[in-house]
């Protein structure tokens, strides 16, 4: 079903377990903590959420959109949290809509 999505043949594909509304914690005595030197304000205070990402522990992506996140990553502003820039910050950069992946056992 993958192989023929619009995703996959644009070279754009993020197929993952999807984060979204994932909230950036500002209290600085947790080791999550993010300043905002770090990641400016995204948004009301207290409603601040990183963008769209995956969890980092299983993404599927194809050799052309892995090319297309290296070249950008080139441009877009590194992040300490990976999840967030690879798959949040530079697959926005990118356009890419995450696919969700469904583990079954």
């Amino acid at each position: 079903k993958y192989l023929s999505s619009p995703h996959y043949i644009r070279d754009r594909l993020l197929l993952c377990l999807v984060l979204r509304q994932n909230p950036i914690w500002r209290e600085k005595n947790s080791k999550h903590y993010v300043s905002y030197e770090d990641m400016p304000r995204v948004g009301p205070e207290g409603a601040e959420f990183y963008p769209t990402m995956c969890q980092g522990w299983i993404v599927i992506t194809t050799p052309g959109t892995s090319q297309a996140i290296t070249e950008a990553a080139q441009v877009v502003r590194f992040f300490w949290i990976d999840d967030v820039w690879v798959s949040g910050l530079i697959a926005q950069h990118l356009k890419i809509q995450h696919q969700v992946i469904v583990i079954t056992r």
